[in-house]
């Protein structure tokens, strides 16, 4: 009987970490890096989505200096920093 409430627990469980998962939201970015006028080409980015789990996500800009990315966001809002 121990592990008929485990199981239904574990069930309940993952249930509910999918159906919040449906709720995230995604946010397009887009940052243009410039130096001088010149595309900053295959340089190193990172972007911190500042949310009550903060995550760090890594990236380069590609040939022309631009990097795009879909951020992920879990909660109602976030403050986005990118790095460089």
């Amino acid at each position: 009987m121990n592990n008929l409430y485990r199981n239904i627990a574990f069930t309940v469980f993952l249930c509910g970490f999918v159906i919040n998962g449906l709720h995230a939201q995604f946010q397009y970015i887009q940052a243009d890096l410039w130096e001088n006028g010149n595309p900053l080409p295959n340089y190193p980015v990172w972007v911190l989505v500042d949310t009550p789990s903060p995550t760090y996500i890594i990236g380069t800009t590609d040939s022309s200096g631009v990097f795009m990315d879909s951020i992920p966001i879990l909660t109602g809002s976030a403050r986005i920093e990118i790095f460089t």
